[in-house]
């Protein structure tokens, strides 16, 4: 619960990936409805299963959803361009955290 981001996995060879995504956060908010106020990144696996040309992301905007991105395990696509993304996000939110923090003490 300490995370900043979270980052939901899912398969993109399933018939309905979008549906996968919809169970993940309907079973988070019966955990911990508050998680749902972060920041999330829907993350599409398995892209090596599916050729490069057929390979299209199933959404383009979400509520609450800042990135989409998609990765293979296997091959390692898309995988460092994810963490520089992430790490650059929280970066972000740290030093916004960190303004906040001064702002208010004075």
């Amino acid at each position: 619960e300490r995370t900043k981001i979270l980052v939901f996995l899912v398969d993109i060879a399933d018939e309905n990936p979008l549906g996968q995504y919809k169970t993940l956060l309907n079973e988070l908010e019966g955990y911990a409805p508050g998680l749902l106020q972060r920041p999330r990144c829907l993350l599409f696996t398995k892209l090596d299963i599916l050729p490069p040309d057929e390979v299209e992301l199933p959404v383009s905007k979400l509520d609450g959803v800042f990135m989409v991105a998609g990765i293979s395990s296997v091959s390692g696509r898309g995988i460092n361009e994810l963490v520089s993304k992430l790490a650059r996000r929280v970066e972000k939110m740290r030093n916004e955290e960190r303004g906040s923090a001064t702002e208010a003490g004075g």
